[in-house]
């Protein structure tokens, strides 16, 4: 894992600019119009403010005028790229917030000058990254197809974007964990032309596996690191380290375990029917339809030679792992994701089929 680095913050930053709000309101009316003036007559008085190579700055005018909330990709808005950036925060929004006001003609007085550049600046969001070098993009892809299988059988909330991007607690007003192919988002969106590193970070992304652990304002709060001064680097890198420690099967009574080696040829569902049906589980009852379940047992068979709807003998399944807690969290996965389609389909669940009740194909 290397170095961490900061990525994206948000800040709040108390500086009257009343005045200067108010001329741009006038001129707006007048119709001198800008992208910042037409922004600021709006009831959100949002905008953007650019930074380099492309990169830019989301700012808002909040309390009458009184102060600023500005959030960007702190290492992107000063260099345009954000694979390469520093620990350390406070030089950084330091440069942003001189940026922004800079930019929209904004003089700070001297109190306000002051306490932006000893960090009395309100921290509502930063983000927290590191990168692992995996080698090349199919490892990257095999470990988050991997990690997804995992948390198949764990109580995390995750979603996922195909074998590229992963998140667990992605709609998380506390925290977010992100994990995705770093080179494929490179070239989904690549650098500018003329940026001067443009070559160098396409090269250093390549089998590069880029985690993101987003820390919001409720769980700053608890921390204490309501001000960007207050925030401890230190203690953020060890947090990121205990989330990605965290990213394994627990149960009580025994460690923490891989149950199975995922196959790189299966998708993150099929390998979580072979995973539970080696545990003993009952698959028939994590699908909503024969048809689809048949599918997914002739592309298992054909990988793996594994029949998921032949019951596996009891010496044959995966001692180290509770059966009946994996059951249950896979039933309440895949019963989240598909009641709506069991009604739909008028499919009934194993046990009203073993009361008699006919299921739809």
């Amino acid at each position: 894992m290397t170095t961490p680095l900061i990525d994206t913050a948000k800040v709040r930053v108390a500086v009257n600019h009343q005045p200067w709000l108010e001329r741009q309101i006038e001129a707006y009316r007048a119709g001198q119009r800008s992208s910042v003036n037409r922004a600021l007559a709006s009831n959100y008085r949002r905008f953007s403010v650019p930074g380099a190579y492309g990169a830019s700055a989301s700012v808002q005018s909040i309390l009458g005028g009184t102060a600023l909330v500005i959030e960007c990709s702190l290492p992107r808005f000063l260099t345009g790229q954000n694979v390469f950036g520093s620990i350390q925060i406070l030089p950084q929004v330091v440069q942003v917030v001189d940026a922004v006001l800079s930019y929209l003609n904004i003089v700070p007085t001297d109190d306000e000058s002051t306490a932006i550049a000893e960090g009395r600046i309100g921290l509502n969001r930063v983000d927290i990254t590191a990168h692992a070098r995996l080698g090349n993009e199919t490892r990257v892809r095999r470990m988050i197809k991997a990690l997804k299988a995992t948390l198949a059988f764990t109580k995390a909330n995750f979603s996922c974007y195909g074998d590229e991007t992963l998140y667990i607690g992605q709609n998380s007003d506390y925290k977010t964990l992100k994990l995705y192919d770093k080179a494929g988002e490179i070239a989904a969106h690549p650098l500018p032309a003329n940026h001067p590193q443009r070559e160098l970070v396409s090269e250093a992304v390549r089998g590069l596996l880029r985690v993101e652990l987003c820390l919001r304002r409720r769980f700053l709060l608890e921390r204490g690191w309501t001000e960007v001064r207050l925030f401890d680097a230190k203690a953020a890198r060890r947090l990121l380290v205990s989330e990605l420690k965290a990213l394994t099967i627990k149960h009580t009574g025994a460690p923490s375990t891989q149950i199975f080696e995922p196959s790189a040829t299966l998708s993150s569902l099929d390998n979580s029917l072979v995973a539970a049906h080696l545990a003993g589980v009952d698959v028939q009852d994590l699908l909503p339809s024969r048809r689809q379940l048949n599918a997914h047992r002739q592309t298992i068979a054909a990988a793996t030679a594994i029949d998921i709807l032949v019951p596996v003998a009891a010496s044959r399944r995966i001692s180290s792992v509770d059966p009946t807690m994996i059951r249950n969290n896979l039933v309440r996965r895949f019963d989240e994701r598909a009641v709506g389609l069991r009604e739909a389909l008028g499919v009934q669940p194993a046990e009203a089929r073993a009361n008699g009740v006919a299921a739809a194909d």
